[in-house]
């Protein structure tokens, strides 16, 4: 991934986690297109995608249940 890449997937986690809603000041084509970028980087790097939930599942004590439930749960959004 590259910085802007980057950048974008920091940015649109950061909004998803404040309950991204009308109020973010994001229209509905700039959500649908960020989106739409997420799901591509995910696809792309999924390999990448999986090492970082390893990583977050040792940080935080997650057992590999966890691991896997966050991993269906993010692909679902796709």
């Amino acid at each position: 991934m590259n910085n802007n890449d980057t950048f974008v997937l920091k940015e649109l986690l950061e909004r998803q986690q404040k309950n991204m809603s009308n109020s973010t000041g994001l229209s509905l084509a700039t959500r649908k297109s960020l989106l739409l970028r997420l799901k591509s980087m995910l696809l792309d790097h999924e390999e990448a995608f999986i090492m970082a939930l390893k990583s977050d599942m040792a940080k935080h004590h997650l057992k590999p249940f966890h691991l896997r439930l966050r991993f269906y749960l993010m692909k679902s959004i796709m």
